[in-house]
């Protein structure tokens, strides 16, 4: 059985992560990340263009942000937890808390929380999905009532009758909205962010599993 161990916890290593368990079941997850929680700490673009986007076993219940089929936005951070979620039923291992202190040749020596406090893993394969972007820009993002939503911006509408938008930073966007949340992200382009992970995951899982079919 392969051992594979994925650095970061967010969407793209997830994608990863279910892709590869839908198309073998030789593998052994494990998911590294930093905070104390997969999803619901932060907030990162939820803009899509259409729902569903993921196959439906990949997520548990979204409940209030359950996406209908003329919604445009989705909680990023709860879609992140619910896919976890699904993750941890099909026994795959988090890792939270965790830092990493060095990686040799797939041998990750780590520091995180619990009694052990530091240990050694060895893997056959690590992704390290923290990687950041170049030539990012930073984003202003808020969460407004329908009602109050101002005309800018890149817009999306989410099933719990709220609005997420976001704008560049260098833009002075002053007015008179009650915003519900407030955000920061540093990307190229809010409205691809789902939709790129969730490719990108897949694309290279896909390449991954063809790795371990042709040994």
């Amino acid at each position: 059985m392969n051992k594979i161990a994925m650095l970061g916890g967010n969407l793209l290593s997830l994608c990863m992560a279910h892709t590869i368990l839908d198309n073998t079941d030789s593998v052994e997850i494990h998911i590294i990340e930093s905070k104390a929680e997969i999803g619901l700490m932060g907030e990162y673009p939820g803009i899509i263009k259409e729902w569903p986007i993921f196959p439906k076993h990949w997520i548990s219940n979204l409940f209030s942000q359950t996406p209908s089929v003329t919604d445009t936005a989705i909680r990023h951070s709860w879609l992140v937890k619910a896919m976890a979620i699904q993750l941890s039923d099909r026994n795959a291992y988090f890792h939270l808390r965790t830092k990493i202190l060095e990686n040799l040749d797939n041998e990750l020596k780590l520091s995180g929380a619990g009694y052990l406090g530091k240990t050694t893993l060895q893997f056959d394969r690590v992704f390290d999905n923290t990687v950041q972007l170049k030539n990012s820009e930073s984003w202003n993002g808020g969460i407004c009532l329908a009602t109050q939503a101002p005309k800018f911006g890149i817009q999306g509408k989410r099933n719990d009758g709220t609005i997420e938008i976001w704008w560049k930073d260098n833009e002075d966007k002053t007015n008179n909205t009650q915003w519900i949340q407030k955000m920061k992200w540093q990307g190229t382009n809010p409205e691809n962010v789902i939709d790129f992970q969730y490719k990108t995951g897949t694309k290279n899982a896909r390449e991954y599993i063809d790795t371990i079919i042709h040994l």
